[in-house]
């Protein structure tokens, strides 16, 4: 009995400390000034001068400015490193879930009659009069795309000046006309080369709401390759300039030409307080499955949603397969092609009947056709009001376009709205037009409205084609955006720093980094990363990004020269001669001095590699067992090549948070054991510097705080820590043109992938190799594959807990020639495998039999991984590419394609100008009892592997002088301290002062930077159920205090919508975020 009472005191001490540490959690949370958590409501001067309230029914924002957390973590254990409590974000609380509708649907294609894929739609005559009145909302619209089969300028000088200068105006003379724009990179060209009176004309426009901006980016965004930075980017360049120039806020999205959809650009336009959105390339049967159901029209929200609605988003899906005319009125398209009345004078009507002008003569019954087209897409709908699109790419070139189509839709509406028959009200209108009445109808008649949540990927719009092939397209330039991104943000970082320790913004060029953002805004055009425009303009593309990054570079070393006082010339360690070729290195001499300034909000512990051309040479004042020399080897011309006159001197770089260190290299030898050894495999090596001997094929393993074992034979990776892990190569050949199967007579392209079956494994047998033994770093170099000239290297580095990946190929002397990286491994992950969706979260895939394998492909942005419930296997990478898992424990990555057929999307061209191009990534085995959780529908990266893609993203900026500095520069930082690593900085933007366009021409205008910045911090979200990370050290369930971090003496901290449209008026100087949440603040100095 005694020790039964001694074990219910013990029981009772434990539970009391763990009251004790939950009551102090709680007056913690209480502490914390409240910002709101996901939206800023708009007050009303924020709101255009519209003389009426503002209405939202079904995507409510908040009512008031709260910062009241809406997933709050369960405490855990004090004694482990990675305490995040995420089991309440694996899934949402939805009514449609994305896996669960690719489980259902047949994925079959019969023909659905006039609307191919769909079904006949049939309209109830008679109770067309007991119905309510059908509201018709017809909304003028022309997509422009910033660079495709042209680039930007000329795509500006050819077609769309005209179309915005005569939409200004036609809208100007005729009042009853409406037009929505989304474009803001041609938009801003378009403002500065207008005269006064246009700009007038323009705002009174938008005040009278004849024209509405949507989205209103700088780009209509690509949405599977796209980093979610560079969509922040985007949005944020589009919406400045409108606030700038209009005080103008747009609330509502329209996306009709990316190829399928994201939930990460819903959440991102659901932090910039946006209340609705368009929608468009969805798959076919997808598309269908949601029309039977009535549910085109839904409540979007995340993947860690859970049961709140705080990301949630009210979303409109367009039915049928495209958004130009013929597929907008209506189900019939033969029919509604005769509605587009600039057919009547070009292109015509592919289906036969062109379009007539309206007369008496044939208005009846042209205005009874029209009126069923609208009532039958109507059907489609829960709502008692039907949108329809009425525009193409390129549209309202001209005056005479817009009066046709103004002049015969005007009597068509008359008629129609006259006949009380048809029991219809038709109008132009614009998206804000359309959403007032849907949200009006869902509150008068109480209807609920389904939630959704997943993803649109992967997109086909019939038959098998499957639109997996542009997430690998042009791989040279998406790897050269995710380059740019990281300048962008360095740059970005450093300026605002210079700036807020008290540097003049005269004496640095703001202009050329606004320049380069919106270089870096324009590539996340849904032609522009996504790879599928004309070789032509994708060249123009990289021109543009390559003089990005060189003035990204020259601000941060004019920066960094102002704060050494003019000490040394600053230059970078890594030059790129041209826009279509790899960056190389620069040879240091000693006496020089090394710079390296930490991007990342946390300490630096890198090891760093110069190229120095004198073998005795050494960092000064460093331990010889933290810095080595390491030999340069290379495949060239089918060759294992060792460089003989430079070398690379790699050491361990120490960098705070956001901060700078120098490192002096001096002309003195380091001992032999500080010089890398070499081992090599059918290659003939000799070097007067390095031990060299031969292996006879036997199994490699190298092992620092990682172990690696290489296939003797190939040089190839064959386990990583014990885990099977068989990484080799393979290739995918396109598919002969069939006309006895439907789509049998397109093939692969920029767009499509449409491989001859299963890949081939690529012979390996003349493969050669060199293993690298250092102290720091140990390398397998291995010259691969002949024909894709592949230079595959496997690194580990001393300190790092994962395995570099780096692959250099060049696919010019093949044809029609995919070529795919594949990891097998022993993990036992079944038929699933996750992927990220833009760098931002983590979505589950399952292989589905009854796809075909193109079906089975999903973008990689930045990782993916396979588990099961011991182990996982992790890839993350620097550019974005296709991956799936095609079988039990495997994951293969798309890297280049090479194909001489057109696809029929409208490039009119294959992919014949591939580069030499380079990829990244790094591979990371996390171990721990892993959750199974079966209805999971998303996932997290483990703690180790956000780390590694973080640091992989935003590595060291390295620079150096060639004159070494008599002083150690202080850091650089605005932080105090690193901040929690599950709190990232995403950003640190400048803010632009309002540009004073002068009349017609700006080409000399300078933009000017105010003295604040937007701080945009992201939390991420651990799986704590994964191996720890022991030097990390997570934030006090999300509450952080600026001013324990920042150093910035700052007036104030405002919190804001995520693109600054919408600024709380109240200061703060704490905050709490939840996992995964983004926010972004203003900081004024």
């Amino acid at each position: 009995m005694a020790k039964e009472i001694e074990e219910d005191e013990e029981k009772i001490a434990a539970y009391k400390k763990k009251i004790e540490q939950l009551e102090e959690q709680i007056n913690k949370k209480q502490e914390i000034e409240k910002v709101p958590p996901q939206n800023v409501i708009p007050n009303k001067s924020f709101k255009e001068d519209t003389g009426e309230e503002e209405k939202k029914v079904v995507a409510k924002p908040p009512t008031k400015i709260d910062n009241q957390s809406n997933n709050v973590p369960k405490p855990a254990d004090n004694d482990k490193t990675c305490k995040m409590d995420i089991s309440s974000l694996f899934k949402p609380h939805d009514d449609i879930q994305m896996l669960n509708v690719y489980e259902n649907l047949a994925f079959d294609n019969p023909d659905g009659g006039a609307w191919k894929q769909g079904w006949k739609i049939e309209v109830d005559e008679k109770s067309i009069k007991t119905k309510p009145k059908l509201n018709v909302i017809v909304i003028p619209h022309s997509h422009c795309d910033p660079g495709w089969l042209m680039t930007f300028f000329e795509y500006y000088d050819k077609q769309v000046d005209g179309i915005l200068t005569s939409m200004t105006k036609f809208l100007t003379d005729n009042d009853k006309m409406k037009f929505i724009y989304a474009e803001m990179s041609f938009f801003e060209r378009f403002w500065a080369r207008s005269t006064a009176e246009e700009k007038q004309k323009v705002k009174a426009l938008l005040k009278n709401k004849q024209l509405e901006f949507v989205t209103a980016g700088w780009v209509m965004s690509d949405e599977s390759n796209a980093h979610f930075f560079s969509q922040i980017m985007e949005l944020m360049e589009g919406h400045e300039f409108l606030m700038n120039q209009f005080d103008y806020r747009p609330k509502n999205h329209w996306s009709i030409d990316p190829f399928g959809l994201s939930p990460t650009m819903a959440y991102l336009l659901k932090q910039s307080n946006f209340s609705n959105m368009v929608i468009q390339r969805v798959h076919y049967s997808v598309k269908k499955y949601l029309a039977s159901k009535k549910q085109l029209e839904f409540t979007w929200r995340q993947l860690f949603g859970g049961d709140k609605d705080n990301t949630d988003i009210f979303t409109h899906m367009m039915p049928f397969f495209s958004y130009d005319v013929p597929h907008s009125l209506g189900p019939s398209p033969a029919v509604a092609c005769q509605f587009d009345f600039i057919r009547m004078v070009k292109w015509g009507c592919p289906w036969g009947k062109t379009p007539q002008r309206i007369i008496s003569r044939n208005l009846k019954e042209r205005a009874n056709t029209l009126a069923d087209l609208f009532r039958q897409k109507g059907e489609l709908y829960n709502f008692n009001t039907v949108l329809i699109p009425l525009g193409d790419d390129f549209r309202y070139e001209t005056l005479e376009e817009w009066a046709m189509q103004h002049d015969n839709f005007k009597l068509l509406f008359e008629y129609i709205n006259d006949n009380a028959d048809l029991n219809m009200n038709v109008k132009f209108g614009t998206l804000e037009d359309y959403f007032t009445l849907v949200h009006e109808d869902a509150e008068k008649e109480k209807k609920e409205v389904p939630i959704l949540s997943g993803d649109f990927f992967t997109y086909a719009d019939h038959d098998d084609h499957y639109w997996s092939g542009y997430y690998t397209s042009r791989p040279f330039y998406k790897r050269m955006d995710r380059i740019l991104m990281h300048r962008v943000r360095a740059a970005d970082i450093t300026y605002a720093t210079f700036i807020s320790k008290g540097g003049n913004g005269e004496d640095m060029d703001f202009d050329a980094l606004v320049e380069a953002r919106r270089t870096l805004s324009l590539f996340q055009h849904h032609d522009g990363v996504a790879g599928t425009s004309k070789t032509a303009v994708m060249t123009d593309y990289g021109q543009k990004m390559l003089k990005a990054i060189e003035d990204c570079d020259t601000l941060i070393k004019k920066c960094l020269e102002k704060h050494l006082k003019g000490e040394a010339t600053v230059e970078m360690t890594e030059t790129r001669e041209k826009e279509d070729s790899l960056p190389e290195q620069v040879v240091i001499h000693e006496d020089s001095t090394v710079l390296v300034l930490n991007p990342l909000s946390r300490h630096s512990q890198e090891v760093i590699c110069v190229v120095i051309n004198n073998i005795a040479s050494r960092i000064k004042g460093m331990s010889d067992e933290s810095q080595e020399i390491i030999p340069i080897i290379h495949v060239e011309n089918g060759l294992i090549v060792l460089e003989k006159e430079k070398f690379k001197l790699c050491f361990l770089s120490k960098v705070n948070p956001f901060g700078l260190s120098s490192y002096d290299i001096v002309r003195e030898p380091l001992p032999g054991t500080s010089i890398a050894s070499i081992e090599t495999y059918a290659a003939n090596l000799k070097s007067d510097h390095f031990d060299i001997k031969s292996l006879d094929g036997e199994e490699v393993v190298i092992e620092l705080d990682v172990t690696v074992a290489i296939n003797g034979k190939t040089g190839f990776v064959t386990k990583i820590d014990g885990v099977d892990a068989d990484i080799h190569f393979a290739k995918y050949g396109c598919r002969e043109t069939s006309r006895s199967k439907p789509g049998g007579e397109i093939t692969s392209g920029a767009y499509l992938f449409l491989p001859d079956g299963p890949s081939k494994k690529l012979d390996d047998s003349g493969n050669s190799y060199v293993v690298v033994n250092g102290n720091l770093i140990k390398q397998i170099i291995v010259k691969g594959h002949k024909e894709s000239k592949l230079q595959h290297t496997i690194e580990i580095v001393r300190g790092k807990n994962y395995v570099n990946i780096e692959n250099i190929i060049d696919l010019e002397d093949v044809h029609d020639f995919e070529l795919a990286m594949k990891m097998d491994t022993n993990v036992e992950s079944g038929e699933h495998f996750y992927t990220d969706l833009n760098g931002f979260q983590i979505i589950r895939r399952k292989r589905f039999a009854k796809l075909p394998i193109q079906g089975n492909f999903y973008p990689m942005p930045s990782a993916a991984y396979i588990e099961d419930q011991k182990k996982r296997f992790t890839i993350v990478g620097n550019q974005p590419l296709g991956v799936s898992s095609q079988k039990d424990g495997s994951l293969e990555i798309i890297l280049d394609r090479r194909l001489t057929a057109d696809d029929s999307r409208g490039v009119a061209q294959g992919v014949l100008d591939n580069k030499r191009t380079k990829s990244s990534f790094r591979i990371i085995i996390d171990n721990g009892q892993i959750i199974k959780r079966d209805n999971s529908v998303g996932g997290f990266l483990s703690l180790r592997a956000q780390m590694a893609s973080q640091s992989l993203h935003y590595p060291p900026v390295v620079m150096y002088s060639s004159t070494p500095l008599d002083n150690k520069p202080d850091s650089y930082s605005i932080l105090k301290k690193g901040l929690p690593c599950d709190i990232h900085v995403v950003a640190i933007r400048s803010l632009v002062a309002k540009e004073t366009y002068k009349d017609i021409s700006n080409d000399d205008l300078k933009r000017k930077s105010l003295p604040s910045f937007a701080l945009i911090l992201q939390r991420h979200a651990f799986d704590c159920s994964l191996s720890p990370e022991d030097k990390c050290q997570q934030s006090d369930d999300g509450n952080l205090r600026f001013k324990d971090y920042f150093t910035v003496d700052y007036k104030s901290i405002q919190n804001s919508s995520l693109t600054l449209m919408y600024i709380d008026d109240n200061q703060i100087d704490k905050v709490h975020m939840d996992p995964m949440e983004i926010k972004t603040f203003k900081v004024s100095i």
